[in-house]
C-alpha cells in the first residue's frame, strides 16, 4: 500500500505541534537543544488543529532576542482579541492559530519561553531549517501568515501586530487587509526579510 502522502501543513510543520510544554527538564542531558529531535509535552496532529483555521501565524522568535520579549506581549494581545467571542462580530468570525518555531538556544530557555505562550509550537526541531529556509527567515521576530490551505498572505505582520498595539478596532483593520490578499503557494511568493535586529544562525 503506497505511504500517504502529507498534507501541506504536514510537510511544513511535521505531523504533530506541541499544544503545551511537558514536564520541566533541566539536566544536562537536554542541553543540546539544536540536535535534539523531540520536545517534550503534549501534542497534536497538525492537521486536526489547524483545520479550518482562516488564518495560520507562524511566529519566529527566541528568548534570547530582546526584540522578540518586547514583541511577543503584543502577539499575545492581538491573538487574545482574535480568540476572545466578545470580537467575533467585528472580526466577522475569524479562526486563526499560532505556530511558535523556537529559535531558542536549548530546551530549557523553550520550555521557559513557551509555558506562557497561549498557542502552538513545533514538536520537532528538525522542522525548524526547513521551515525557516522555506519562509526565507533571517531575522527575529518574524511573522509568516498563511491562509487555510496553506498559501502564503504576507511576511509583514509583525508590523500589523505591533500597529494594532491591542485595539480591538485596529486588529480588525489588520484581519480585513489579511482577507484581501490572494495567497500563493510559499515557493512562489515574494519576502521581504521584514523580521528585527536580531540575526539567527
Amino acid at each position: 500500500m503506497p505511504k500517504k502522502k502529507p498534507s501541506t501543513f504536514e510537510a511544513l510543520l511535521g505531523p504533530m505541534l506541541l499544544s503545551k510544554i511537558g514536564e520541566y527538564i533541566e539536566t544536562p542531558n537536554f542541553r543540546n537543544f539544536k540536535n535534539s529531535f523531540f520536545h517534550h509535552g503534549p501534542s497534536v496532529q497538525t492537521d486536526e488543529a489547524l483545520k479550518g483555521k482562516d488564518f495560520i501565524v507562524l511566529y519566529f522568535s527566541g528568548a534570547w532576542c530582546p526584540s522578540c520579549q518586547r514583541f511577543t506581549p503584543l502577539l499575545k494581545d492581538f491573538y487574545a482579541i482574535c480568540k476572545d467571542k466578545a470580537n467575533q462580530e467585528k472580526l466577522k468570525k475569524v479562526d486563526i492559530e499560532i505556530v511558535y518555531i523556537s529559535s531558542d538556544r536549548d530546551l530549557v530557555e523553550f520550555q521557559k519561553t513557551y509555558r506562557d505562550m497561549p498557542w502552538l509550537a513545533l514538536e520537532s526541531q528538525k522542522h525548524k531549517t526547513s521551515v525557516s529556509k522555506k519562509c526565507h527567515i533571517a531575522n527575529i521576530p518574524s511573522l509568516v501568515v498563511l491562509d487555510r490551505k496553506g498559501r502564503f498572505i504576507t511576511d509583514t505582520a509583525t508590523d500589523n501586530v505591533v500597529a494594532a498595539g491591542g485595539f480591538v478596532e485596529k486588529v480588525v483593520e489588520v484581519i480585513e487587509l489579511w482577507r484581501s490578499q490572494k495567497g500563493v503557494p510559499l515557493d512562489e511568493a515574494t519576502f521581504t526579510n521584514s523580521g528585527s535586529n536580531c540575526i539567527i544562525s
